[in-house]
């Protein structure tokens, strides 16, 4: 599954916030963030978690929009591994996630 890396810019405007606030309250380097939106870094699945938490908006805001052409259960799968090996799977946040994930594959 891509995500689209020129939402979290969008996301952020939408918030109101600048890229120096966005980053302090994610609490992470501005130029780490800056690297991110304009793709020159790779996004870690926890800091896509923390910016997707700041920037409130749904898992599927930032996923690009042929994604959900083909089924998304492998998809949700692969989600969950990654969630328990960061030991977040139980986190409420991440349960309502993976709840509208399998919402949508049905």
């Amino acid at each position: 599954m891509k995500l689209d890396l020129q939402r979290l810019k969008l996301a952020r405007h939408l918030k109101g916030l600048s890229l120096e606030e966005t980053a302090e309250i994610a609490q992470m380097n501005v130029h780490a963030l800056w690297r991110i939106e304009n793709g020159h870094s790779q996004l870690k699945v926890q800091t896509f978690l923390k910016l997707m938490d700041v920037l409130e908006q749904p898992f599927t805001f930032f996923v690009k929009e042929n994604q959900f052409l083909e089924p998304i259960g492998n998809k949700i799968d692969e989600l969950k591994k990654i969630l328990q090996f960061e030991s977040l799977v139980q986190e409420p946040r991440y349960q309502v996630l993976l709840r509208a994930l399998e919402n949508l594959e049905k």
